[in-house]
C-alpha cells in the first residue's frame, strides 16, 4: 500500500513538472512590416503606416488584457519612395517609426539611396560620406538598425556605425527575444553603387547562425530574423503546404538550410511576394510593399521554462480598404503620434508635390507589363534627352507608380520615378 502511494505521488509530481502552468503562459505577438518605402498614409493602391499603427495599437490592447506583449519588426526599405519621406531623406519616416514603437529594423538595399547628407545623391566632393544620410537616420532612430552580414571590407567585421549592429536582444513582457537583421546577397547591386563602396556581404546563413547561437546563449527564448530578402510561393492558403514554393529562391533556401530550433521565425521582404509558410519548424512570412499588408505570428511562451508551447502563423494581414472597425476585439484607431508625424511630412511636401507642370495627360500612362505605355514613355524621354543610340529603363523596379490622367504635377512624376539613379 505504501509503495503504491509513493508511485502515485511520483506520477503526480512528474505531471506537474512537465505540464506548463496556464498562469505562466504569455502570448507574444510579433508584427512584421517590410518595404514601406515612405508610405505614411493610404492611397487608392496602397496602405499606409498610419493605418498599420491602428492594428498595432489594437493588438497591444489585446495583449495587455491577457498579460502578453507585442513587438514590431521591420525587414528593410523603410524610407525611400515618396516625396513626403524623400524630401527630408527619411527623417519623417524615422519619426513615425519611433512613434509606432518599432523594436528593430533590418537595413535594406534602398536605405543606401540617399548617399551623403544633403542634395547630392552620391559623393561629389572629397570628405563626403557616401552613407551619411543612412548614418544620420540611424542616430535618430529609437530602435537599432540591424546588419549582420554587411561587412566593412577594410576590417572584415560587421559595420560598426552608431546604432547599427548585427542583432539585438529585447524584452517582451518578461520574455527575451533576439532579433537578427540581414540583407539579400544582391543588396549592394540593387542600390546606387557609389554609396556602397568599401562594403561587402557575407552569406546570410552564416550570419544568422552566428548571431542566433550568441542570442540563445544569452538567454533568448525566441530568435527572429528580419531579412531584407525574398522568396517565391504561389499559394498561401495552407502554411504547412510548401509545394508551391520555389526552393531556389533566397528566403526559402535560407529557411530550409536552418535546423529546427536555430531560429523561430523569419520576416522577409525585398521581392514583396506573399508568404506565410512553415519549413520544418522555421516559419516565414512576407508582405506586399507600401504597407498593403503586415505579417503576424503569435508565440505562446511558458515563462517558467522559457519554452515555446505553441504558435499561430497568420496569413499576411490586409491593410487596404475597406478596413474592419474592430480587430482582436479592439477598435481600429490610428496612433495619434504616428498620425502627427505623417501630417507634418505631408504638410512639408505639399507645395512641391502639388506644383503643376503645365501638361494635361488625357489618358493614364500605366505599367501593365514589360512592354507598357509608361515604360515606353520614359525610355523615349531618355532617348530624346541624351545623344544615345539605345535607351533602357528598369520597368519593374524603377517605375513605382502610374501617371494619372489630368493636370500633371511634380508629385505625380516623382512618385512614378523616386530614385536618384545615375
Amino acid at each position: 500500500m505504501r509503495t503504491s502511494l509513493y508511485v502515485l505521488l511520483i506520477v503526480l509530481i512528474a505531471g506537474c513538472a512537465s505540464a506548463p502552468h496556464e498562469d505562466a503562459i504569455r502570448t507574444i505577438t510579433i508584427i512584421g512590416i517590410n518595404d514601406i518605402h515612405g508610405q505614411f498614409s493610404a492611397s487608392d493602391t496602397s496602405g499606409g503606416l498610419v493605418d498599420i499603427s491602428a492594428y498595432v495599437n489594437a493588438l497591444r490592447k489585446a495583449r495587455a488584457a491577457d498579460g502578453g506583449s507585442v513587438l514590431v519588426v521591420d525587414a528593410g526599405d523603410m524610407w525611400q519612395g515618396t516625396l513626403e519621406s524623400n524630401i527630408a531623406e527619411g527623417a519623417g519616416m524615422v519619426e513615425a517609426y519611433n512613434a509606432l514603437g518599432v523594436a528593430a529594423a533590418a537595413i535594406g538595399n534602398h536605405e543606401f539611396d540617399f548617399g551623403p547628407i544633403g542634395a547630392d545623391a552620391v559623393p561629389t566632393e572629397p570628405g563626403q560620406d557616401p552613407r551619411g544620410a543612412l548614418k544620420a537616420r540611424a542616430q535618430e532612430a529609437a530602435f537599432p538598425l540591424l546588419a549582420a552580414n554587411i561587412v566593412d571590407r577594410e576590417t572584415g567585421q560587421a559595420v560598426a556605425w552608431d546604432n547599427v549592429r548585427p542583432s539585438v536582444m529585447v524584452d517582451a513582457g518578461g520574455v527575451r527575444v533576439g532579433i537578427i537583421g540581414i540583407l539579400t546577397m544582391s543588396g549592394l547591386r540593387t542600390t546606387i553603387a557609389p554609396n556602397t563602396v568599401g562594403l561587402e556581404l557575407t552569406p546570410m546563413l552564416d550570419a544568422v547562425r552566428r548571431e542566433a547561437r550568441a542570442l540563445r546563449e544569452a538567454g533568448a527564448a525566441l530568435v527572429i530574423v528580419a531579412a531584407h530578402a525574398g522568396g517565391r510561393c504561389g499559394d498561401i492558403s495552407d502554411p504547412q503546404d510548401t509545394s508551391s514554393c520555389d526552393p531556389s529562391s533566397e528566403l526559402v533556401r535560407l529557411a530550409l538550410d536552418l535546423e529546427p530550433g536555430e531560429v523561430d521565425h523569419i520576416f522577409g521582404g525585398h521581392l514583396n511576394n506573399l508568404m506565410a509558410h512553415d519549413f520544418d519548424g522555421v516559419t516565414v512570412s512576407v508582405n506586399h510593399g507600401k504597407a498593403r499588408h503586415f505579417g503576424r505570428i503569435d508565440f505562446r511562451i511558458d515563462t517558467r521554462s522559457g519554452k515555446v508551447v505553441g504558435r499561430d502563423l497568420f496569413p499576411p494581414q490586409e491593410n487596404i480598404t475597406p478596413r474592419p472597425a474592430i480587430y482582436e476585439g479592439q477598435a481600429l484607431e490610428p496612433d495619434p503620434a504616428v498620425l502627427r508625424a505623417a501630417a507634418a511630412a505631408h504638410e512639408f511636401a505639399a507645395a512641391l508635390k502639388n506644383r503643376q507642370l503645365g501638361v494635361n495627360v488625357e489618358t493614364p500612362f500605366v505599367r501593365d507589363g514589360v512592354e507598357s505605355p509608361l515604360g515606353n514613355l520614359v525610355a523615349r524621354a531618355l532617348y530624346d534627352t541624351y545623344e544615345v543610340d539605345v535607351a533602357l529603363i528598369n520597368v519593374r523596379g524603377g517605375l513605382r507608380a502610374d501617371l494619372p490622367a489630368g493636370q500633371l504635377t511634380f508629385g505625380d512624376v516623382y512618385e512614378m520615378f523616386p530614385f536618384d539613379n545615375v
